[in-house]
């Protein structure tokens, strides 16, 4: 293993270790012009192994452990024969500062890497799982399920706020608790609270731009706590 700063790359070559599944070794990892290049061993018949590229930025080697790392990028399946993957590295990885990276072969038979309990952020600092997902006003319909860890001080459960707002948020200042909403162009408009208490129960949300009242256009917001336990699937 090799470790640069001051802009270059570090390289890691490893097994996989820690709770995901054992796989094939990865023997070498090279990058140029930005494409990845990762050469390991040859697999056997049913075998069903992903290969996943991490990285850090501060240029310490996390190990061997992939959750350790705090940048995961799930590549693609490799062939059961296959021995090298080449790749575009994504625009989040490219090489900036102090850089180490790694590659591992994990065993998956899932099309997602990682289960989390939720997200929590403090006042200083937000916390939240970025969709990619752009809505759109008269055409979208978001539903979530989840409990609060508190039902105390303003907190939002999902939005966005550009030229389109759309969010679904506790108040935290005027009706304290109450659960409010966004739904409006400009980005600015925010609905008054309505009559609807948070807690921590398990709720489930829904917030619906394409319905109508009365004949006419308008968002719709409900909450209902339903019944059973949640679970992580």
């Amino acid at each position: 293993m090799k470790i640069w700063t001051e802009g270059r790359v570090a390289m890691a070559l490893a097994l996989l270790a820690g709770t995901a599944a054992l796989a094939r070794d990865v023997t070498d990892l090279t990058m140029a012009d930005g494409i990845a290049t990762v050469t390991f061993e040859a697999g056997t018949e049913g075998d069903s192994h992903v290969l996943y590229y991490v990285w850090s930025n501060d240029g310490v080697d996390k190990g061997t452990t992939l959750a350790a790392w705090p940048n995961a990028y799930r590549v693609d399946r490799v062939a059961d024969d296959a021995t090298s993957y080449a790749f575009t590295l994504p625009t989040e990885a490219f090489l900036t500062g102090q850089y180490a990276c790694r590659a591992f072969l994990a065993t998956s038979a899932k099309m997602y890497d990682y289960l989390v309990e939720g997200v929590k952020s403090t006042k200083s600092a937000s916390c939240f799982v970025s969709t990619g997902f752009k809505p759109v006003g008269g055409k979208t319909v978001v539903t979530i399920d989840f409990a609060l860890t508190a039902a105390d001080g303003q907190q939002y459960i999902f939005g966005v706020n550009t030229t389109y707002s759309l969010c679904a948020y506790v108040n935290g200042t005027s009706s304290v608790g109450k659960w409010a909403f966004s739904s409006n162009n400009g980005g600015g408009s925010w609905k008054n609270p309505t009559a609807l208490d948070s807690s921590t129960e398990r709720t489930q949300i829904t917030l619906d731009t394409t319905a109508k009242v009365d004949g006419k256009a308008a968002s719709v917001f409900t909450v209902t706590t339903p019944s059973g336990s949640a679970t992580l699937t």
